[in-house]
């Protein structure tokens, strides 16, 4: 069982002056059990 759970994350960005949209950030899905210790940058 996860103590942490964070599902189909994502980001983007609206053109500039109209241009096409830009993804930052796929979607990702993290689980972190209890007593995992973990560091996001």
């Amino acid at each position: 069982m996860s103590k942490l759970l964070i599902e189909g994350v994502s980001r983007t960005f609206a053109g500039v002056r109209g241009g096409e949209p830009v993804r930052a950030l796929m979607p990702v899905d993290l689980a972190v059990a209890a007593n995992d210790f973990i560091t996001i940058l």
